[in-house]
């Protein structure tokens, strides 16, 4: 098993130099989204074909398809995300 690397979380998309993930609501459906901008390029994308555990876990593994960065990865304070 590979080991998971931790992804930041971010608080808002207004520095693009912010790298990570961030919980965004959507204000007309209100169903929240994961985003992440890759810490190597900066795209953003939504994880919707994601699953994330109780834990923060991600599966299946990250792939950013702009750069190639590919990591298993696990979303920092997951558990404090409302």
């Amino acid at each position: 098993m590979a080991a998971h690397v931790t992804i930041a979380k971010i608080e808002d998309l207004a520095d693009p130099n912010d790298r990570g993930w961030i919980l965004i609501q959507n204000s007309d459906t209100k169903q929240r989204e994961v985003y992440l901008r890759c810490p190597v390029c900066g795209a953003l994308r939504a994880m919707t074909d994601h699953q994330i555990s109780a834990a923060g876990v991600v599966h299946p593994s990250i792939l950013c398809a702009d750069c190639g960065y590919h990591v298993f990865g696990r979303l920092a304070d997951w558990e404090s995300a409302p």
